[in-house]
């Protein structure tokens, strides 16, 4: 499931962010008074949205704050109707879109719709050439997995424990139904996660492994350079330039 954090004092407001998330079906709405209460945590990627329906200064700084740790994280100011007090709070972040008015249910629908079709967290299958076609529900499961909850636990015995197979035969049913291995498989997408990060934030590398699930900034360092031929660092200068 995805996440959706509400955060808000107005408890019609809050309802009605919760009726349309839940009615979308795969994303799971946190209901909070403010958004200074959300704590970041792996499970965080997963995050779509956070949707507001007043904020104050402590709370757009405290967005501009925790926005580093989820890539490409939508922020909603959603509401029947704009506080003139609320526009020039606007000012301090750009990244803040704004469902105002009488067709805001609609709008907010349209906008998750959206977000979950380009979200950072989806494999992009045709660029690995890979064919779903054939995929059995048990590995489209276990790719929806992959794409949703936290990366540490996308391993092996994680994953065929979730959609109930033993890890020999998860992996011989992955090889023999998407066409190379799992561990081939989990490294293109990293290095297809690791590029969206590179490029759109400007993250240190230890900040970056953990996003990316790694127990360790060396791991992730090592595995990095096998990948690229460069150290992290050294290739954020060069994508810089």
């Amino acid at each position: 499931m995805y996440r959706a954090i509400i955060a808000s004092h107005d408890q019609n407001m809050r309802q009605e962010c919760e009726n349309i998330l839940r009615q979308d079906g795969e994303i799971l709405p946190q209901i909070l008074d403010s958004i200074v209460e959300f704590q970041p945590d792996d499970y965080c990627l997963n995050c779509l949205v956070f949707i507001i329906t007043e904020f104050n200064r402590n709370e757009i700084e405290y967005l501009l704050k925790i926005q580093r740790y989820i890539p490409d994280i939508a922020v909603v100011l959603y509401n029947h109707s704009l506080q003139l007090s609320d526009i020039s709070l606007l000012n301090l972040s750009d990244q803040v879109q704004l469902i105002i008015g009488d067709e805001r249910k609609q709008m907010l629908s349209a906008l998750l719709r959206d977000t979950k079709k380009y979200h950072w967290r989806r494999i992009p299958y045709k660029q690995f050439q890979i064919d779903l076609t054939h995929a059995s529900p048990q590995m489209r499961e276990a790719l929806q997995f992959i794409e949703q909850s936290s990366i540490s636990e996308c391993n092996i015995n994680h994953i065929s424990e979730y959609i109930g197979m033993s890890p020999g035969y998860f992996s011989q049913k992955f090889k023999r139904e998407l066409g190379l291995s799992f561990r081939d498989f989990m490294q293109q997408v990293l290095a297809h996660y690791e590029e969206i990060i590179l490029d759109r934030l400007n993250l240190p590398a230890r900040e970056i492994s953990r996003l990316l699930g790694y127990s360790e900034l060396s791991s992730f360092s090592r595995s990095f350079k096998q990948r690229k031929g460069l150290s992290p660092t050294q290739y954020k200068k060069l994508v810089k330039v």
